[in-house]
């Protein structure tokens, strides 16, 4: 990686949710450095996630308007909303930027957040090296950014550890109606102790839900957008058995096992339903997807050709290697 960073390229790397990228980024921060290693993060929750982990590989600092860096911080970890502030007084500093969920930049930049964009234009102009992570990368979203980063480099390098894929593809995955019970398909799973896993659109829909559980005597939690970090802080603490959310949940947040998880939401983009689909699954476990929106089958069958297609590479290249070289005369 040395060798990257004095390259002056911008790095894209991919891989499928819960593959290690946060592990990879611990790594890199372990690693000795004259320097300041920055994380940016669309997401205070993950922002914070990552701040607690990397507190044990380094000095950190969370950084807000009025946070002092002191000469033994090695990592520091902010929303794009505070990157002009952390310029102002650390622009002449030598920094290794890691852009993280480099997506959301684009899908909320251009929406309701613009200053990601603006973020990440600034990190652009200062035409040195950076790296971008995400695990849902559309081929209109890789063209775009491919013209963007054009704008200031000559070249940038893609690496593609399963853009698009899940690490542990869900056992089945069922098309619903909209006038599927699947009421029932939740209280027949918890009555086996399972957990149970529901994205709703709205916000209302989700307190409607955890009331309707909570009358059950279902130990039901909700989270909408907003409310994530008080969310993380009660699932440390208490056990539930359904857990329902708006798309607030589908990028980031440490959630437990599921057996089976639903996507109620027909509109919901390719990068969102990927991220949803992928909540379980993350340690390896078997569960099964339910959701409205059949066409999503497509991507779920293109994302386990992929997969596939992978394996039997590796496997290929694993007995290539393996075969006895002729002995020399």
């Amino acid at each position: 990686m040395n060798h990257f960073w004095k390259s002056g390229s911008p790095l894209l790397l991919m891989a499928p949710p819960a593959w290690g990228k946060t592990r990879l980024m611990l790594h890199w921060f372990s690693e000795g450095f004259e320097g300041l290693w920055v994380y940016l993060s669309p997401l205070r929750a993950l922002a914070n996630e990552v701040m607690e982990k990397a507190c044990s590989v380094s000095k950190c600092l969370n950084f807000t308007s009025k946070s002092t860096i002191q000469a033994d911080h090695k990592v520091i970890v902010l929303t794009p909303e505070l990157w002009t502030a952390f310029m102002a007084k650390n622009s002449h500093k030598n920094l290794r930027i890691i852009v993280d969920e480099i997506h959301l930049f684009y899908l909320w930049g251009d929406d309701f957040r613009p200053v990601l964009l603006e973020c990440l234009r600034d990190i652009c102009m200062k035409e040195s090296s950076f790296v971008m992570l995400s695990a849902s990368i559309s081929a209109e979203l890789c063209g775009q950014i491919t013209f963007d980063l054009s704008q200031y480099f000559s070249h940038y390098l893609s690496v593609d550890l399963g853009n698009f894929q899940f690490k542990t593809p869900p056992q089945r995955h069922y098309c619903l109606s909209l006038n599927s019970l699947f009421e029932e398909m939740i209280l027949s799973t918890v009555l086996y102790e399972q957990k149970v896993l529901l994205f709703l659109p709205y916000r209302d829909q989700v307190k409607r839900w955890v009331q309707y559980f909570g009358e059950k005597n279902i130990r039901a939690i909700g989270c909408v957008g907003g409310e994530v970090q008080g969310f993380c802080e009660k699932i440390r603490t208490s056990d539930y058995q359904v857990f329902i959310s708006t798309t607030c949940l589908s990028h980031g947040v440490n959630l437990p096992s599921f057996s089976k998880v639903f996507i109620l939401e027909r509109s919901v983009s390719d990068e969102f339903w990927l991220q949803m689909a992928s909540r379980s699954g993350r340690r390896g476990e078997d569960y099964q997807l339910y959701s409205l929106d059949e066409r999503k089958s497509i991507l779920l069958a293109a994302s386990r050709f992929a997969s596939l297609r992978k394996v039997l590479i590796n496997r290929l290249m694993m007995w290539i290697f393996s075969l006895e070289r002729p002995r020399e005369l």
